[in-house]
């Protein structure tokens, strides 16, 4: 692969270098980046209300190398935990997860740029894609406009239309205009309410006085069960409700040559998270979680001459989340205590002793959660502080000299603890071996069992000095050279990554201080020139660096013992050091216009990025230490390459249509952190071979038809009018066919099991060789505007996500490569056990459970089967 890459390199500085003789001026280089793929770029905030879609994840997947599979966003073929997220040019990434910090309004958008791995020496901290939004700022006139659209027009699990509601509405307040003539504002105001965020094809299902056969029970042993009654409703998943509010602003301060601009930002929401939603019938007590994140930041731009300027900004971000119950809310240390769940159900939950919930039933072979049963607590904390300063000096006639750093630290907390260690405090209770007089008089040997990977905490939940603080900082430089018709630009990076991981000690067998920090360097190379006064042609180089996410690499010590001394199998093993990943990416872009109503670009792109996260073996140094776990470690590669195109074209005064495509053939050693883990259980050792990876669409587009009509146009009935049709595609994404190689004691996941624990299981074809089908949709917004006094306008709209309700397989279980079967329940010699265990209901369970609805497979995997149904939104605009 490396001398694939030597070989690729070669060719591309032989490109660039017999190409500059042609080079003319091109437009500015990292507008030109952000915006070459992105139509949207202009008038941005017209089209985006014009949209059959809405939201932040929606609008980047505009982008045809852009996708969300399984949750996750991957950007040309890059790994979920390769991108970076800039607001206003703050870096908003949550280091855990490398994912995006904080809500957008999309409403508050101005501008949506995706750099793609070209972007400048200015920027880092994403391998794969950084993706950068510009929120509105205020105007020269006051504006308000005040939006409402809802898909209430059935009650829950009530078919309409031949699709169901999802009990959403959506409310947006945007104004914006002058305090004085130098000060300027922009607020929108947002609340989303879902009763139902997961919108998924499913089939309501109702099974009567079921017998309770667990053997657990008193009761049951004794040959009088409780008979338990299930109903679940058609087209709507419970517990899995939201409700957000949220603020998006700026403002802004112009004083030549002063310029100052504030970002603020909060983000509130209340949201249940349940993905055994058809375990929980059973069950009438409700877990959420509450997070609200906050963001401020300032921006000063000062131009001391025509020749020198400088910026420098400052922000300051914090999130925190808390889990909740409908019983006591984040009073966690009632949540286990018998007596306080039966006042706060009504006598309905009634535990078999006074801190342990009662059995589950097993009904037909099935685990439904008893009424009260309680989960872990849990709450985390985020903040960070973040600095820019970055010089411009012009004082060259041909060169733009622009010199920066910016400083990153983050505070990290994380707490769980299950609500059971309450019962060391009851000296009436005698099933713990010992008492305690109060929760911090529990020694940490105790408690760390009850407690889940807290640091950041003590043991009853208040801050400690134990946070994780990792640092990024970097420096750069870069020269901007015009000269005659032609432009390079050049930059040299430096990061610096403190991680703030620990390591082992010389034996490998416990945590010994803190490990070390990394510093890398970047080059950066743009060249652009113009072919004709229609075509322009660029060339991209850049070097990235990026952390990996964090969550892999923070565990407390006990934790830490646990995954060194057990020697059960881990599905998710961890680190506490991990190295920075490391990506290589070369661009050729061409872009132009046929004439005035015709423009296109396209790219070739190749991407080689190594250092990736996979899963090796840990082997101590200690002779008589026999036990070597598996362990995180810096091994995987993978590579990229690809064309991307998109035309926009004005046909008529009225009719416009856009067309975009990617094509991506995608290779590596490994998908995710944990994709070897099945070959090192099985053979002992990490077996090294490239093939596609599971999120290798290699295609992919869209066409996007806008056809609208502007005052004065079409009569009355027509004019100020528009429809909007959306349609989108792709090939499927790969996967390997295998042959189970056991079953298990359980019916439920008899269908799901192998494709988690890795061990059982066996390739039928080669890695990754088979494909799901391919998947497409079509989206419609129909909008109609009118004036109903002076100034004020009103608009009628119409939004239709999935239009055909189309339902599309986005993933198969990996023994048949079919959605709709699983290898299980149709097989007489599979299920003939368990229907003499459990009757022949168990086989009509498991259809309404995981055949039609996809439980297990949700619940096991945390994938679904299919994407979502038709939704149909009305709203009204008013606008002054």
């Amino acid at each position: 692969m490396r001398q694939r890459f030597s070989t690729f390199a070669l060719f591309w500085t032989v490109v660039f270098i017999c190409q500059t003789v042609f080079s003319q001026t091109a437009s500015d280089t990292l507008c030109s980046q952000t915006t070459s793929f992105n139509f949207m770029s202009k008038n941005s905030r017209v089209q985006l209300k014009r949209l059959p879609i809405r939201g932040f994840e929606e609008y980047i997947q505009l982008h045809p190398s852009v996708l969300y599979q399984d949750g996750k966003l991957h950007i040309r073929g890059g790994r979920a935990d390769e991108n970076g997220f800039l607001i206003n040019g703050f870096n908003v990434t949550n280091p855990l997860y490398n994912s995006l910090g904080i809500h957008i309004i999309p409403e508050a958008i101005e501008r949506i740029g995706i750099k793609p791995g070209n972007y400048e020496a200015g920027y880092g901290r994403a391998n794969s894609g950084l993706i950068s939004t510009n929120l509105r700022q205020g105007g020269e006139n006051l504006q308000v406009d005040i939006s409402f659209q809802t898909d209430k027009f059935a009650s829950e699990g009530k078919r309409f239309m031949n699709t169901y509601s999802y009990r959403e509405h959506i409310l947006v307040l945007t104004a914006d205009g002058p305090i004085t003539d130098n000060l300027r504002f922009f607020v929108a105001l947002e609340n989303n309410t879902l009763g139902d965020y997961r919108k998924r094809f499913s089939s309501g299902f109702q099974f009567e006085r079921l017998a309770d056969m667990n053997p657990a029970k008193e009761n049951v042993r004794q040959g009088q069960p409780d008979t338990v009654t299930l109903s679940y409703p058609d087209g709507f998943t419970p517990e899995n409700s939201r409700n957000r509010w949220a603020v998006n602003s700026t403002l802004s301060f112009q004083y030549k040559p002063f310029r100052l601009l504030f970002t603020g930002m909060l983000d509130w929401q209340r949201y249940g998270s349940n993905r055994r939603p058809m375990l929980s019938l059973t069950n009438n007590r409700e877990f959420f979680y509450t997070n609200t994140t906050g963001f401020f930041g300032v921006q000063f731009d000062h131009a001391i001459d025509s020749r020198l300027s400088y910026e420098a900004s400052i922000g300051y971000y914090i999130r925190s989340q808390e889990k909740q119950d409908n019983y006591f809310g984040n009073d966690w240390q009632k949540w286990a205590d018998s007596s306080a769940v039966y006042r706060a159900s009504n006598g309905e939950s009634v535990f078999r002793d006074a801190w342990r919930a009662e059995y589950s039933y097993l009904l037909h072979g099935f685990y439904f959660d008893a009424p009260g049963k309680y989960q872990a607590y849990s709450k985390d904390k985020q903040r960070h502080l973040s600095g820019r300063l970055a010089v411009t000096s012009r004082h060259f006639k041909h060169h733009t000299i622009k010199a920066g750093g910016s400083y990153q630290t983050y505070w990290l907390r994380q707490y769980s603890i299950n609500p059971f260690i309450m019962a060391y405090l009851d000296v009436d209770y005698p099933n713990v071996a010992v008492h305690f007089p109060s929760l911090g008089d529990i020694p940490y040997s105790v408690a760390s069992h009850y407690m889940g990977n807290t640091y950041g905490y003590d043991i009853q939940g208040n801050e400690t000095d134990g946070a994780r603080q990792p640092v990024f900082a970097s420096a750069y430089l870069q020269d901007k050279w015009d000269w005659g018709d032609g432009r390079i630009v050049a930059g040299l990076r430096m990061d610096y990554l403190d991680m703030d991981g620990r390591m082992l000690d010389q034996y490998k067998t416990k945590i010994d201080g803190k490990a070390k920090s990394y510093v890398e360097w970047s080059p950066r190379f743009t060249f652009d020139f113009r072919l004709s006064d229609s075509y322009n042609l660029s060339l991209h180089y850049g070097r990235y660096i990026q952390a990996p996410q964090l969550k892999n690499i923070y565990y407390n010590e006990y934790q830490v013992s646990q995954f060194l001394n057990s020697t059960l199998f881990v599905h998710k093993p961890i680190a506490l050091d991990l190295q920075p990943v490391k990506t290589n990416n070369f661009q050729l872009e061409l872009t132009g216009s046929v004439h005035n109503g015709l423009r296109f670009a396209a790219a070739l792109f190749y991407k080689n990025t190594y250092d990736q996260v996979s899963t090796g073996k840990l082997y101590a140094s200690v002779p008589d230490f026999y036990i070597n776990p598996n362990w995180l470690v810096n091994e995987d590669a993978s590579t990229a390459r690809g064309i991307e195109a998109g035309v926009i074209a004005n046909l008529t005064p009225h009719l416009n249509l856009q067309a975009r495509y990617a094509y991506t053939d995608l290779k590596g050693t490994g998908s995710n952190e944990f994709s070897s883990l099945g070959t090192i259980e099985q053979y002992g050792y990490r077996i090294v071979k490239e093939h596609p990876l599971d999120y290798s669409h290699s295609h992919r587009g869209f066409v996007l038809v806008d056809y609208s009509r502007k005052e004065g146009e079409g009569g009355w009935l027509f004019e100020n009018s528009g429809i909007n049709l959306l349609f989108s595609f792709s090939s499927g994404h790969p996967y390997t066919r295998v042959q189970p190689l056991k079953s298990t004691y359980l019916p439920y996941i008899q269908g799901v099991y192998y494709m988690k624990d890795l061990r059982f299981r066996k390739t039928s074809d080669p890695l990754n060789s088979s494909r799901t089908p391919w998947l497409n949709r079509l989206d419609l917004s129909l909008y109609k505007s009118f004036r109903i006094y002076k100034q004020v306008n009103a608009t009628f709209f119409i939004r239709i996500t999935n239009l055909l309700n189309t339902k599309n397989t986005l993933n198969v279980y990996e023994a048949t490569g079919s959605s709709t079967y699983d290898g299980f329940i149709n097989d007489p010699l599979k299920t003939g056990g368990f229907v003499d265990i459990y009757g022949e209901r168990m086989i009509d369970i498991y259809r309404a459970i995981n055949i039609q609805n996809g439980q297990a497979y949700w619940d096991y995997l945390g994938k679904e089967l299919y994407n979502h149904p038709r939704q149909i939104f009305v709203g009204l605009r008013f606008n002054y």
